[in-house]
């Protein structure tokens, strides 16, 4: 019996400690990711497996809830066609670049087609000078103005 509980200790362990990805570092992004996914706000982090059924993402910033201003734990959502950023204060959008088929190297067939940036007036100046060129580069259209 001890054996058994051992074993069964084990196996939950390590199932919560690799299907959870608690990467989503920002608040805002968290309440409408999982809004998009369960139709609320589970206290709980999100699954991997949750995140990769992403398909479209639209954080509006401004509403109840504040503006979206890290991208962490986007790199999760593997099958994200649309993204939808627009009026947020986003400075950083390198997450974006661990998506499938970014990278010049990924042989990873390229998912992502459209993201918006408009309205995001504190973009670095490695997103407007690096990254948006590297996602052009490899096919997304990049939709985006700092005003």
């Amino acid at each position: 019996m001890k054996t058994i509980c051992k074993f069964l200790i084990v196996i939950l362990f390590f199932s919560i400690a690799t299907v959870y990805a608690d990467t989503i570092k920002d608040p805002r992004l968290d309440v409408v990711i999982k809004k998009k996914l369960y139709d609320s706000n589970p206290s709980w982090p999100i699954p991997v497996e949750d995140l990769e059924k992403l398909t479209e993402l639209y954080v509006r910033g401004g509403s109840i809830h504040g503006w979206a201003v890290d991208l962490t734990g986007l790199e999760y959502c593997t099958n994200l066609k649309l993204l939808g950023l627009g009026g947020n204060e986003i400075t950083d959008i390198s997450p974006l670049l661990s998506l499938p088929g970014i990278s010049e190297d990924d042989s990873r067939e390229l998912v992502l087609v459209l993201v918006r940036l408009t309205n995001n007036p504190l973009l670095s100046r490695d997103s407007i000078l690096t990254y948006i060129p590297a996602l052009q580069k490899r096919g997304v259209t990049v939709d985006w103005s700092l005003d």
